[in-house]
């Protein structure tokens, strides 16, 4: 797991619209495998890692009020750190999909 430094004061909250989504925490260990309409909130400070199940999968980050200390440096080419083409792993949403 590579895991995202965390954030000091912010708690992120994951909200599945399409699944899976699998969030892998450090502190304690874990592999949360969300599927559509599960929410998962990470406490500050928490380390995680976000990512599909080799599926598309769509998901809102919500994040709440404090100063926010992660601001990850994405090429202009879509891939992300990780490597992986973003596009591979967030294509448009369809309304929809949203109120299936």
């Amino acid at each position: 797991m590579s895991a995202v430094a965390p954030h000091t004061e912010i708690i992120d909250t994951f909200v599945v619209l399409v699944g899976p989504l699998i969030v892998e925490t450090l502190d304690p260990d874990a592999v949360h495998r969300l599927e559509t309409r599960d929410i998962l909130p990470i406490p500050a400070g928490q380390p995680r890692y976000v990512h599909g199940d080799n599926v598309p999968c769509r998901f809102i980050a919500l994040q709440s009020v404090g100063p926010y200390d992660y601001v990850p440096e994405i090429e202009d080419s879509g891939v992300n750190l990780l490597g992986r083409d973003m596009a591979t792993y967030f294509a448009p949403l369809d309304a929809a999909e949203i109120y299936a």
